[in-house]
C-alpha cells in the first residue's frame, strides 16, 4: 500500500536489541510515497509529508508490539532492551521520523536509537537538532539522494529552464547567422 514501506522485526538477543528494519523504495507504491514531499508540521519544525505518513501507519501497528515485546523481554531476562530503528532511503527517512514518534510515544525509559543509511533530508534543521541524539545518519561520498530536497528539485528545475531558454536564444542566433552566410552565397 502506499504509505507502507515493507518492514521487519527482529531481536538481536546479544546486543539486547529489538530491531526494526525498513526497506528502502522498492515498487510503484513506495515511489508514490516519496514523491508525496510537502513539508507538514512536526514537532515545531517541519517534514516530508509521505514519510510522515508512512511513519504514521508503522506507529500504528508497531507501537503495541514494541511495547508487549520490551516488557515481556525485560520480565524474561531482566535486561532493558534497546529499540533500534534501521532503513535505507525512503526506509530511512521513515525510520528517522518513526524514531522521533517512539520517543515521544515510548516511556522514556526505553531507550531508542535509528540508524539511517542514505537519508532523505525529511526534516528541519530545528527538528534535527532537537532529536540530534537519537538519530545517526550515514552518507556515502557523493550520494545525491541524502541532498535532495524539495526546494532543491524545485531550484534544478528553475534552472535548467533557464539554461534551456539561453541555450534555445542562443541556438537562434547561431541559426540566423548561419543561414545569412548561406544566403549571401547564394547573391
Amino acid at each position: 500500500a502506499v504509505f507502507d514501506p515493507a518492514h521487519m522485526i527482529t531481536l538481536d538477543r546479544s546486543r539486547s536489541r529489538i530491531v526494526v528494519c525498513i526497506r528502502g523504495t522498492m515498487s510503484l507504491r513506495d515511489s508514490l510515497t516519496d514523491i508525496v514531499c510537502k513539508a507538514t508540521r512536526f514537532f515545531g519544525g517541519w517534514c516530508h509529508q509521505g514519510m510522515l505518513e508512512a511513519s504514521n501507519t508503522k506507529i500504528r501497528t508497531l507501537l503495541p508490539k514494541l511495547i508487549e515485546t520490551w516488557k515481556n523481554l525485560k520480565q524474561e531476562t531482566g535486561i532493558e532492551f534497546e529499540v533500534n530503528v534501521i532503513g535505507h532511503s525512503l526506509g530511512a527517512g521513515t525510520a528517522a521520523i518513526l524514531s522521533v514518534l517512539l520517543r515521544e510515544a515510548l516511556p522514556q525509559y526505553i531507550s531508542i536509537r535509528c540508524f539511517a543509511f542514505a537519508c532523505p533530508a525529511v526534516m528541519s534543521e530545528f527538528v534535527c537538532e532537537k532529536y540530534k541524539d537519537l538519530i545517526t545518519s550515514f552518507v556515502c561520498e557523493d550520494d545525491m539522494v541524502p541532498r535532495l530536497t524539495y526546494v532543491a528539485c524545485v531550484k534544478l528545475a528553475s534552472r535548467a529552464i533557464e539554461a534551456r531558454r539561453h541555450a534555445g536564444a542562443q541556438f537562434r542566433e547561431k541559426a540566423i547567422e548561419k543561414s545569412k552566410k548561406m544566403l549571401g552565397a547564394w547573391e
